[in-house]
C-alpha cells in the first residue's frame, strides 16, 4: 500500500529539478530581492557575463535602507546606502524586473511584498 505524502512533500516533489548526495536543487518560482543582498549578487553575475534569466519572477524591494520618515531619496541615511538603493533600481530596469522602490506606493518589508501584492500563493517556493 503506498504511502501519502505530507503537503510540503508534494510541493518539494513538484519543484525538485534533481536530487544528488540527499540534496536537491529546487525550482524557485518568485525571487525577492532586497537592495542590501542584491548588489553583490548582481556584481557576481554580471561578473560571469550572466543576466537575469526570467526577469518577469524576480522582484526588488527597497527594504532595508528606506527611511521611515518618507519615502525620498534624501532621506536615506547617507550616500553609501543612496548608492544601493539606487543600484537595485538601476539593475531593475537594465534586467527588466519590477521594482518596488522609494517611489512605488506598494514598497515595504521585503517579507511582506509577497502577501500583500499577491505573490505569496499556497504551493509555490519564494526566495527572499
Amino acid at each position: 500500500m503506498p504511502t501519502s505524502l505530507t503537503v510540503f512533500e508534494k510541493i518539494w516533489n513538484a519543484h525538485t529539478i534533481v536530487e544528488e548526495g540527499g540534496q536537491s536543487l529546487l525550482y524557485v518560482d518568485w525571487l525577492i530581492c532586497s537592495e542590501s543582498a542584491s548588489m553583490h549578487a548582481f556584481n557576481i553575475l554580471h561578473g560571469e557575463g550572466v543576466h537575469v534569466r526570467r526577469p518577469s519572477q524576480v522582484f526588488g524591494v527597497v527594504d532595508h535602507y528606506s527611511a521611515s520618515t518618507g519615502p525620498r531619496l534624501e532621506d536615506v541615511a547617507d550616500e553609501e546606502r543612496r548608492y544601493i538603493v539606487t543600484n537595485l533600481e538601476n539593475k531593475a530596469k537594465g534586467e527588466g524586473f519590477r521594482t518596488f522602490g522609494l517611489d512605488n506606493p506598494h514598497r515595504g518589508i521585503q517579507h511582506l511584498v509577497g502577501p500583500e501584492q499577491g505573490l505569496t500563493q499556497p504551493g509555490i517556493i519564494i526566495l527572499c
